[in-house]
């Protein structure tokens, strides 16, 4: 199935650094402890203990505590979880310090949508609440972090739940896969004829590889793209849309697609499923997509495997449509 065009997009806000602090006792013990905020960090870095937290997260700690980041933004990272919510914090904390606005901002947002399962997550939401409000009182920030971060993640009892709200979806997915955020926000050309949209988002996802019979692994892509219709679309129109895109591509670049069939699956109401078969780049791939509008959206899910792991691929796929909502 065809991959979409990454776009990359940079906005700048001039701010000034931002540090919260919360000032508390605590008694010194023989292994540090890492704490939320900072507080008189010891004077010799030397004696600053190494920690590789449960994410593969590096960073240092004193003996008191105090969490040292390198403060460099990473869009590879794992998103925030409650068992790593004190590194997360102080990662915020250091890239708003080094004139990271807005990554750091997106750590403060999937801080916020953290389960308070504990009093040291309550305190670094309020701390992050309290950061990132005061950036959105600068003028005209908050109409700038709206049109930047709209995109939310946050791990939950080992998937990640990703959000996006200007597209009004949420998908989960285990934190073992790996993603690429490919679009998260493209106005398409009003004069395009052959687009339905006026903007799109779009992910690629690629599980843990599936054992193949020879004794090899077989890797599985997920495809997932989301549109803003400029109208109301029936399910059975979007799909037309759709395979007149597929077919336009494959008489573009027959010997990179070819042999395209499908065949109409049973599907939740309100959607439609088909399964296909083609050959790309010279090999026979198999897999399902899924189509479903809702109002203003519209969403395709689709994979692609091979012919002797389409079954395990299937689950896969059944599993993370079960973890997808298209939300009002």
């Amino acid at each position: 199935m065809p991959r979409w065009i990454p776009v990359c997009a940079a906005v700048v806000l001039a701010l000034q650094p931002v540090r919260a602090q919360s000032p508390q006792t605590r008694s010194a013990t023989a292994e540090p402890q890492p704490r939320l905020e900072k507080q008189s960090p010891s004077p010799d870095p030397s004696k600053y203990k190494d920690v590789k937290d449960s994410q593969g997260n590096r960073y240092k700690v004193d003996g008191d505590g105090n969490v040292f980041t390198n403060g460099i933004p990473n869009p590879r990272r794992q998103p925030a979880s409650v068992e790593n919510v004190v590194y997360y914090y102080n990662y915020a904390v250091d890239m708003m310090n080094k004139g990271y606005t807005a990554p750091a901002l997106e750590v403060y947002r999937e801080i916020l949508a953290l389960p308070a399962r504990s009093e040291l997550v309550a305190r670094a939401q309020e701390e992050a609440r309290k950061n990132y409000d005061q950036v959105r009182s600068f003028k005209d920030n908050a109409q700038k972090l709206d049109d930047l971060l709209f995109v939310v993640r946050h791990v939950e009892d080992g998937r990640v739940i990703y959000e996006n709200e200007k597209y009004h979806f949420r998908v989960r997915y285990p934190v073992n896969w790996t993603i690429e955020d490919e679009a998260r926000n493209l106005t398409i050309d009003a004069e395009t004829k052959d687009s339905v949209s006026d903007g799109y988002a779009s992910l690629f996802l690629q599980p843990l590889p599936l054992p193949a019979p020879d004794g090899g692994k077989v890797s599985v892509a997920i495809g997932f793209h989301a549109d803003r219709l400029r109208k109301p679309l029936s399910v059975e129109r979007y799909r037309d849309h759709w395979m007149g895109r597929l077919r336009a591509e494959a008489e573009r670049t027959p010997q990179r697609l070819s042999g395209l069939k499908r065949q109409p699956q049973a599907g939740r109401p309100g959607t439609l499923r088909d399964r296909f078969e083609m050959k790309m780049d010279g090999q026979q791939r198999k897999g399902d997509d899924v189509f479903v509008t809702r109002g203003q959206f519209a969403y395709y899910l689709t994979f692609t495997s091979t012919g002797e792991t389409y079954e395990a691929a299937r689950d896969l796929f059944d599993r993370f449509l079960e973890g997808f909502e298209a939300l009002p």
